[in-house]
């Protein structure tokens, strides 16, 4: 069950553009899977996502004529299967080979010959690559793709920005599982064995897993699922008790919650899709406000002004590839020139909102120095009421572990166990 579950998912996200964490969410209530059986499904999913180029070149190798012979649904089904086979030491190799076996046989069988011939060729080789090693110094770009499953333009950008030793790094990081963090609320009372506290950072906490104690702390709402760097973009405005947000891109609204956790006397969510407000509003008191616009309709018919504003803009998502890996197969270079524009116009709109003396952040989960540091140099250039305050260790948090030289925000998986993150905090003159 759980492998067919996991091929259903693929199938989806790879042929009708889902998203997977929503169809994978959804599959797995569909099956009622739980414990072992749920954790499996998800491993497969967010395994074969995270690996189908390298996937594509293994496949590539052992069958006769190459991918081009194989039907789309019996490429997936192979796909799927030597992912355990290579990359999961303690699956049988019979178990995911007769279940793919099996597989074929309902939607292709005359092909259940081949795929069990494939996948027995497979399990019997040794040393299994999907890259060459010497193209490590010879080709750096060509090899962190191959090696770490990221498209050719990702790859180059990676070794442009890094050099090839860390960006092998940031490369196996954005490939690794991701760590599950949260942040506890009013009411918390999950025992200590389910849970570790991160060091440095008040109240992010990192869950062992999704046991049943966990969710029904979360179904109570006395917990609330946030990764770390999410966390900190919420503690960058600094202290917010007393004062009035504006959250203008809202979307499921867990900064929202973050500020009106912190003694917010109110928090505006601005956020254009109604049904991410309605998920919101249940977990939120009488203090906050909801507004179903974009931001920039939001300024152009609001008057009054905010002591803090949030802009945690659309962007390319690259940080957050351990979490939604098809972005890596769905995003092009393209999409970040044209991210950025949307990004100045957003927080053009922001500007007139943050009072005299405000602070405004601005935040993206991703890693390009178009979307992150040259949108706020741009951002200053073009606003000279505004400066770039950079962010200072205190009693509570020790911020030189996850700030740059510039004293902006800066989180990776590699360094922090935490989604890359970028903001800067801004203060507008008095």
């Amino acid at each position: 069950m759980p492998r067919q579950v996991a091929l259903e998912v693929i199938e989806r996200v790879l042929r009708e553009d889902a998203y997977s964490h929503i169809a994978l969410s959804y599959a797995l209530d569909k099956a009622k899977l739980r414990g072992p059986d749920r954790g499996l499904a998800t491993r497969l999913v967010y395994g074969v996502l995270t690996w189908k180029s390298a996937l594509d070149r293994i496949i590539d190798q052992f069958v006769k004529g190459g991918l081009r012979r194989l039907q789309t649904e019996i490429h997936d089904i192979l796909r799927l299967a030597v992912y355990q086979l290579v990359f999961l030491e303690r699956i049988p190799d019979h178990a995911a080979i007769n279940e793919a076996v099996e597989q074929a046989k309902r939607v292709q069988p005359r092909a259940a010959g081949l795929v069990n011939g494939v996948l027995r060729a497979v399990a019997r080789a040794e040393d299994i690559t999907w890259w060459r090693e010497q193209d490590r110094e010879k080709k750096p770009a060509k090899y962190l793709g191959q090696r770490y499953s990221l498209p050719t333009w990702l790859a180059n950008r990676l070794f442009q920005t890094f050099g090839v030793e860390q960006a092998e790094r940031v490369a196996a990081s954005f490939a690794s599982d991701s760590k599950l963090w949260a942040r506890p609320r009013q009411g918390f009372s999950l025992g200590d064995e389910h849970w570790d506290a991160a060091v440095g950072v008040p109240g992010a906490i990192a869950l062992d897993g999704w046991s049943d104690d966990v969710r029904a702390a979360l179904e109570d709402h006395s917990l609330t699922i946030q990764d770390l760097g999410s966390q900190l973009i919420g503690l960058l405005t600094g202290p917010v008790e007393g004062s009035h947000v504006l959250d203008a891109c809202a979307g499921l609204g867990g900064k929202s919650l973050h500020f009106l956790d912190r003694g917010a006397a109110s928090v505006t969510s601005v956020e254009p899709l109604r049904s991410k407000l309605e998920l919101l509003r249940p977990l939120a008191d009488h203090r906050l406000v909801t507004r179903e616009a974009t931001l920039q309709e939001f300024a152009s018919g609001h008057n009054g002004t905010f002591d803090v504003v949030l802009v945690d803009a659309p962007c390319t998502g690259l940080g957050v590839l351990r979490r939604h890996p098809e972005t890596r197969w769905r995003r092009t270079e393209a999409d970040i020139q044209e991210l950025a524009a949307l990004q100045r116009e957003l927080l053009e709109a922001a500007t007139n909102l943050v009072a005299p003396g405000g602070v405004l952040v601005y935040s993206v989960c991703t890693f390009t120095r178009e979307e992150g540091p040259k949108q706020v140099e741009l951002f200053l250039e073009r606003h000279p009421e505004f400066s770039l305050e950079p962010v200072e260790s205190n009693e509570t948090i020790d911020w030189s572990e996850f700030t740059n030289d510039a004293g902006q925000l800066v989180t990776w998986p590699h360094l922090h166990d935490s989604d890359a993150f970028f903001a800067a905090r801004l203060r507008r003159a008095s």
